[in-house]
């Protein structure tokens, strides 16, 4: 580290270089643009050299004065109140790419460096630079670790006022990208009482507190005394005398695209004079909690966009394997809803009344309201049914947008406390399905790209998925009512056996199959019981397990187990077409108290042979 002295700069304080390196630098004289450390000394403007390549390119004279294991360079200017009061050089072992957030991390490196040779010159006692100088190193070491907005901010509010000086420190976070964009969380010092602290849990961003003023104008507010606090702002005088203190300093706090994200305030127990040195200590914190703070921001978006992603793909992946409604429904709902939504409504368009939307299934909506909805006249416009008519997304971003453009409907939807609304249009092959309504507990504006991008994808892959559930369980139910009829409605009725049957088939994507039962009477009073199952599933296995049960009926009153069988082996081998079956057939003599049972039949068809077991007991 060199400080500027009369057009020169005389070295502080050095770590890894030789005395011969530091001596082929030569004099260091401001105003020389060839050396790295001259030049930021001189334009005030921090060095970035990331590689000896960029190091030859900028300044080829110091090419042979690096020492052979240095890669990467920064110098950077220490200035403080406008004046230049030295320059920082920093050297890498390895190339180094100067991200922005280590740039940032460097860059208030220096400024807290600026700080500590400002105070050197008002001759601060050696004693409180070197504790000063120490929290802030910690300060910035916890800044460093935390992660998210909320570590950030109790890290400034529990280690910002020691290592500005101050007794106490709190600070404001504007909630950004929340709906209420005129409001700040507020995070206090343990010390603050829990009274006064949950009174100023959350601000207004205007002029009714020093936080909320700078958060507004994006400037600073000074307040020496309580003198000060009564004139500026009277209502916070007795909250802050029964806090112990006097003074109040406020700073805003700007985000890498120069936004207020925040501010930062600090207190002391006595009347301050805020010096220009001590202004710029408070300002040095300020700056790294800003800078932790967007980072901490701009990790949460990311984490937060990875994660709806992940849960759009899940959704998508889902809606793809989905082959009923049953499955749609689950698919849409199960993976969590895109865009930070809560509440949400599938809803089907009445294919015999197309101006009705049936409800298929809903999440996070009182019963009060979907029944509001199903009962609001065909007359009153909804968002859901300009959805459907006009094939068209309807976006609602606050509850003013609702009661303006729908004040019937919105006098049903604000029953369930949400405050934003999209109703999505599902349409496939030119025509409109039905309408998936999303609902937000905050005001939620529409970002036109990447929003729009997953909504429009959203919908296509749920209208698609729709389409083939509503084929499906129009095959469906085709293929059940064939079975069904096929299947016996009764079973016969004996004094001494009481027959029964459940029916439940293995198949899961139809819901039926093959599978097949029966029972009859026989002559002297015995009861012939079969059970089968054809191979495959669908509208083929139904209709061949009808013919293998009729064929059965026919031949089971004049046969017994092995013999039946024999006869339905060779029926599915004149049979054109015939799967493969397996059944099993016993006999109960009551009389006799027996039962005659042939467990194992087996018709697989080979090319052009048939192969049966069969192995009667009793």
């Amino acid at each position: 580290m060199w400080s500027a002295q009369c057009g020169a700069t005389a070295s502080l304080a050095t770590e890894g270089y030789t005395l011969e390196q530091q001596a082929a630098w030569g004099p260091l004289v401001i105003g020389d643009l060839s050396l790295p450390l001259t030049y930021a000394a001189t334009t005030g403007q921090p060095v970035w050299l990331a590689s000896q390549a960029d190091t030859a390119a900028r300044f080829s004279r110091i090419v042979e004065l690096v020492p052979r294991n240095e890669r990467a360079y920064a110098a950077l200017p220490l200035r403080a109140n406008g004046q230049s009061l030295g320059v920082l050089g920093i050297s890498f072992p390895e190339r180094h790419d100067f991200t922005e957030a280590n740039r940032g991390f460097l860059l208030a490196l220096a400024d807290i460096c600026a700080i500590r040779l400002e105070h050197c010159s008002e001759s601060v006692t050696s004693g409180r630079w070197t504790a000063s100088t120490v929290h802030l190193g910690y300060l910035v070491q916890a800044l460093s670790e935390a992660e998210t907005v909320d570590e950030v901010a109790r890290v400034i509010a529990e280690a910002g006022a020691t290592s500005a000086g101050a007794e106490f420190a709190n600070i404001a976070v504007v909630n950004l990208g929340a709906g209420r964009p005129d409001t700040a969380n507020l995070y206090h010092a343990s010390s603050l009482t829990q009274m006064i602290a949950q009174r100023y849990a959350v601000i207004a961003l205007d002029d009714s507190t020093p936080l909320g003023t700078v958060m507004r104008s994006g400037g600073e507010v000074w307040l020496r005394s309580l003198s000060d606090i009564e004139t500026r702002y009277p209502s916070l005088l007795k909250d802050t005398a029964a806090a112990g203190l006097a003074a109040t300093a406020s700073l805003a706090l700007h985000g890498r695209d120069r936004r207020v994200i925040g501010a930062m305030g600090v207190a002391w127990t006595q009347a301050q004079a805020f010096t220009d040195a001590q202004k710029n200590e408070v300002r040095v914190v300020a700056w790294l909690a800003a800078d932790a703070l967007g980072r901490a921001q701009m990790l949460e978006a990311e984490r937060s966009s990875r994660e709806r992603a992940e849960r759009l793909q899940r959704t998508m992946t889902a809606l793809v394997a989905s082959a009923s409604l049953a499955e749609v429904t689950a698919a849409v709902f199960r993976h969590g809803l895109p865009l930070g939504a809560s509440a949400a409504r599938l809803a089907l368009v009445d294919q015999q009344h197309p101006e009705l939307l049936v409800t298929l299934d809903a999440v996070g909506l009182p019963e009060s309201v979907l029944a509001g909805l199903d009962t609001l006249a065909l007359s009153v416009p909804s968002p859901s049914r300009d959805a459907a008519a006009t094939s068209a997304s309807v976006y609602l971003p606050t509850r003013e947008d609702l009661a303006a453009r729908y004040p019937d409907a919105c006098n049903v939807l604000v029953r369930s406390g949400h405050q934003a609304w999209i109703a999505l249009p599902l349409r496939s092959s030119g025509r409109t399905l039905g309408v998936l309504t999303l609902a937000f507990p905050e005001p939620h504006p529409i970002d036109d790209g990447r929003d729009q991008i997953i909504l429009t994808a959203l919908g296509s892959a749920v209208a698609d998925a729709l389409s083939r559930a509503i084929r499906h369980d129009a095959d469906r139910d085709l293929v059940m009512s064939v079975q069904r009829s096929l299947l016996p409605k009764t079973l016969p009725e004996h004094p001494r056996v009481f027959p029964g049957a459940y029916y439940a088939p293995a198949e899961t994507r139809y819901g039926l199959g093959g599978d097949w039962y029966d029972a009859m009477l026989l002559p002297g009073g015995r009861i012939l019981l079969i059970v089968g199952d054809v191979a495959g599933h669908g509208l083929d296995a139904a209709i061949t397990m009808g013919q293998m049960r009729s064929a059965a009926r026919a031949l089971g009153p004049i046969s017994e187990p092995a013999v039946l069988l024999d006869a339905l082996d060779q029926f599915a081998a004149d049979t054109p077409d015939m799967l493969s079956a397996t059944a099993a057939v016993a006999v109960i003599d009551p009389a006799e108290r027996t039962l005659r049972y042939c467990p194992c039949y087996c018709a697989a068809r080979t090319g052009s042979s048939l192969c049966s077991t069969r192995r009667e007991g009793r």
